[in-house]
């Protein structure tokens, strides 16, 4: 009896388009940034954003970049 292995690509070809479409059906930002716990996660992120130096951010979250955002001493990738 011989074991098998299967090797199955799961990735996309393109990652970037990946997260873009997955950034457009993720629901988080009509949900939680509306009550008053979710502004106020927006508000302490973009408080602490504030105290970076200038720079590159990276950004590696799978949202549309909303908290991400607030950061305009630099450039965000």
């Amino acid at each position: 009896m011989t074991n098998r292995v299967v090797l199955i690509d799961c990735f996309p070809v393109n990652l970037a388009e990946f997260y873009n479409r997955l950034a457009e059906c993720y629901p988080e930002e009509d949900f939680v940034y509306r009550t008053p716990s979710g502004r106020l996660r927006v508000n302490f992120i973009w408080r602490m954003l504030h105290r970076f130096p200038n720079g590159v951010l990276l950004d590696v979250g799978c949202n549309r970049g909303y908290l991400s955002s607030g950061y305009k001493i630099g450039r965000i990738v």
